[in-house]
């Protein structure tokens, strides 16, 4: 083989090795399998900064919530419920309308809970208001309910012994 040969085919042997190693080299790399999934950080919060209704277990976790009571020019409203739809009926287990703090305790079996115009609510150790079964009232209004269910005998305790009758009148003079 002449030289000049010799040098061509180095030439071309050196360009097909070149291109082959380019696309070698291009080719894709065979991806790694997944890894598992990254665990949800995030789960139900503890607190509650802005008014809405929030799923208890999803949204908020079950426990015990307090307030430093309303915003600035507002009442604190807030509504533990059986069921997340606000407009159902019969879903109010507990609620309140208030201008002081509150403590709450909403329970694992709480659908809901909706605030509205009250401070941030946080997971705290107080006890709950306790203002005995039924909806949390105010006082004055606990008052007035109990001197409506007083008259006629609607308040709980035996109705008023009857007047006695009135003294005989005098027998005429003869």
């Amino acid at each position: 083989m002449s030289s000049k040969t010799s040098i061509v085919a180095a030439a071309a042997l050196a360009v097909v090795s070149w291109g082959a190693s380019a696309a070698i080299a291009a080719a894709d790399p065979t991806p790694a399998p997944p890894g598992p999934a990254a665990p949800n950080a995030a789960g139900p919060k503890t607190s509650i900064d802005s008014d809405g209704v929030f799923i208890v277990g999803k949204d908020i976790a079950p426990g015990t919530y307090a307030t430093a009571g309303p915003t600035d020019g507002h009442r604190c409203y807030w509504r533990r419920m059986n069921d997340p739809d606000p407009h159902a009926k019969n879903n109010v287990i507990d609620s309140a309308l208030t201008a002081k703090p509150q403590v709450v305790l909403i329970d694992p079996t709480d659908k809901a809970f909706k605030t509205s115009g009250c401070q941030p609510w946080h997971v705290t150790d107080a006890a709950p208001d306790s203002t005995g079964p039924g909806p949390n009232i105010s006082p004055q209004a606990r008052a007035a309910m109990a001197i409506l269910g007083g008259l006629g005998g609607l308040g709980g305790g035996p109705a008023p012994a009857p007047a006695p009758p009135a003294p005989a009148a005098p027998a005429p003079a003869p």
